[in-house]
């Protein structure tokens, strides 16, 4: 879903700690204008974008676009969260305010 796209590419890019809001407002109205189709953003995917940016900001987990992740391709994916220091906490904390949001999205969005 384009909410769980939103999400995962705020967070990376937040993790960096290098993201300036000129550039998250710029990746946003690209996301939403300059998209084709099926990959546009809607204003709630925005919302939740910008969300995941602050999250992925103030998380202490490593910066998560400079990871190689093929060399974990065979791990668990609680092993790697562990080992890249994501608190899983604080995203099931964001994914429990998102469904309370936007419940529609609840039966066909499983939990991580």
């Amino acid at each position: 879903m384009a909410k769980d796209e939103a999400f995962v590419i705020g967070f990376t890019m937040g993790s960096s700690n290098r993201v300036s809001s000129t550039e998250e407002k710029l990746y946003a109205l690209a996301a939403k204008y300059l998209y084709p189709g099926p990959y546009k953003f809607n204003d709630e995917d925005i919302q939740i974008f910008k969300d995941a940016v602050r999250l992925g900001y103030i998380s202490d987990c490593d910066d998560l676009a400079d990871v190689d992740y093929s060399q974990y391709m065979q791990w668990n994916v609680d092993d790697v969260r562990r080992l890249l220091h994501i608190e899983t906490d604080l995203l099931l904390a964001y994914y429990r305010i998102e469904q309370k949001r936007h419940p529609a999205d609840r039966a066909s969005r499983r939990l991580l």
